[in-house]
């Protein structure tokens, strides 16, 4: 067999090519009896069925445990809320959240700067105050 890196022209490479498709035996040349073809018998057709019947009975297994699991889940996190906010929890939590946005939207209406300017000489005053106190033990 030659090497295709060897062809100088890509006619050379298809002229070889064809060569060689013409000199190979061709597949279908070859009969297969019918009585040769593999027939499945009944004993493996009835252990496939019942694989597939017990792939079903761990299918319907883990779905039942899935759903005891998500509802175990939801009561324990049901009853933590209870005991956490009393009754009504899941009101109490949005009204939470509701004064949350409310204050957060407020306070990003506040001037900042003249509020820290404002409070600057009541911060250092204090710090003065309590450093004068320290230094005095």
């Amino acid at each position: 067999m030659r090497n295709p890196t060897a062809f100088k022209t890509e006619a050379e490479l298809q002229a070889y090519l064809a060569q060689r498709e013409a000199e190979a035996p061709a597949e279908d040349a070859i009969p297969i009896p019918l009585n040769d073809i593999d027939q499945p018998d009944e004993n493996s057709l009835q252990n496939l069925q019942d694989e597939l019947a017990s792939l079903r009975v761990q299918l319907a297994t883990i779905k039942r445990q899935a759903r005891n699991t998500l509802r175990a889940s939801a009561t324990r996190f049901d009853t933590s809320a209870h005991e956490q906010l009393g009754s009504y929890p899941w009101a109490k939590l949005a009204a939470a959240m509701a004064g949350t946005f409310l204050i957060g939207r407020l306070l990003s209406r506040l001037p900042v700067g003249a509020i820290a300017t404002a409070a600057m000489p009541l911060i250092a005053g204090e710090l003065n105050a309590r450093g004068r106190r320290h230094g005095r033990r």
